[in-house]
């Protein structure tokens, strides 16, 4: 079975009666329910083929000599000593410190490091054999603007508001328990159009995680801020730890859906809205979510000047099969006329300060997508 029709069947309590064949949006699958109501699956990266118009299959592939995989705007090609990311012509090139051993239907194995197919790109497990840091080299075939990056993420900007890839933190794995913990990522160049990449933590690990992607549109504009990087965004990163940490300090996640890619309701009846976060760590503490008071942009907001919580519009929210689902109902559409309705977007913040961090996935991951699951009439 395709893992994105098994991701809404891991979400639901109960079984769908068809595909709904008439949708035509790239972020959605439609299902029709026994009740005669319709309940769409939004998720936060593109899920269709661009050129083909087919639903990502997120394996590898043998195509003559090589293994691909084909994303939402790209492929990606499996070569002997390095990967190529691909827009009809290269992108891209990643160096992996071993060549390609096995490959399996959704795994290929360069030495000890592990990659898998995300929407758009890759996930990447360097192995970091007790050590604080992880290396990588990138060859950039096409012409950017400039290298965009803070602690987060580094992404290959082909305008001032527009990536042409994007590498992303998710995080790494402590020698020992393997407990997730917040990494960080530099640059520098080496040689003309070559850059050596770094992904470092504070603690000593086995397993260093990040995203390579060809850039996408995204469902969900969305930002962490946190209380020791007063300054710092998080536009283009794939995890969100929120919580307390050593290195961040307390970090929250403000999110907001971009109503214009779901403009197909705007003449429905919404009967209920939930999104669900992909949990990477095991839900030790308790975190909420609020109405956020007022607008926020991506790009400047940071944790002096954050829109504040709204402590009489606090949201229900659940964790169970490894997501937390936050109920948005009352965010994005008025209760009384089922109508949307325009939104200022959502905080999710821990219920106490100093408490442990629980890492979840932000809009930027293609390779655990936050998903909106909206039904309607």
């Amino acid at each position: 079975m395709n893992e994105i029709i098994k991701k809404i069947i891991n979400l639901r309590s109960k079984e769908f009666v068809a595909f709904d064949e008439t949708n035509i949006n790239r972020y959605s699958i439609v299902v029709k329910e026994a009740d005669g109501t319709k309940t769409a699956y939004y998720f936060s990266s593109p899920i269709y083929n661009s050129e083909d118009d087919k639903l990502i299959d997120l394996l590898f592939t043998s195509e003559k000599d090589n293994v691909m995989f084909f994303g939402s705007n790209c492929s990606v090609c499996l070569e002997k000593n390095n990967v190529k990311f691909l827009q009809k012509d290269c992108v891209c090139e990643l160096y992996p410190k071993d060549s390609l051993g096995i490959v399996s239907k959704d795994i290929a194995e360069y030495g000890e490091d592990l990659l898998s197919p995300t929407l758009n790109g890759i996930l990447y497990r360097g192995k970091g054999d007790n050590s604080y840091t992880f290396s990588l080299d990138i060859k950039i075939h096409k012409k950017v603007l400039n290298i965009s990056s803070n602690s987060k993420y580094l992404a290959l900007m082909k305008n001032e508001k527009t990536p042409l890839m994007a590498i992303s933190c998710l995080g790494a794995k402590k020698t020992g328990d393997g407990e997730l913990v917040p990494a960080f990522i530099s640059y520098k160049e080496k040689e003309q159009g070559c850059i050596e990449i770094t992904i470092h933590s504070e603690y000593k690990c086995g397993c260093f995680l990040f995203e390579v992607n060809l850039y996408e549109p995204k469902l969900f504009q969305d930002t962490t801020v946190e209380s020791c990087r007063l300054f710092d965004t998080n536009v283009y990163g794939t995890t969100a730890f929120v919580g307390n940490t050593d290195e961040s300090g307390e970090q929250w996640l403000y999110s907001r859906i971009d109503m214009l890619k779901i403009s197909e309701l705007f003449d429905k009846r919404i009967k209920k809205a939930v999104c669900h976060f992909p949990i990477y760590s095991e839900p030790i503490n308790k975190i909420e979510a609020y109405e956020a008071s007022e607008r926020f942009c991506t790009f400047t907001c940071n944790w002096n000047n954050k829109p504040s919580i709204q402590k009489n519009k606090k949201l229900k929210i659940e964790s169970s099969k490894g997501n937390y689902h936050v109920d948005v109902s009352g965010v994005i559409f008025d209760r009384k006329t089922g109508k949307i309705c325009s939104s200022d977007g959502t905080v999710i913040c821990p219920k106490e300060k100093g408490v442990k961090p629980i890492a979840i996935s932000t809009g930027d991951s293609c390779a655990y997508p936050q998903i909106l699951e909206v039904n309607y009439t």
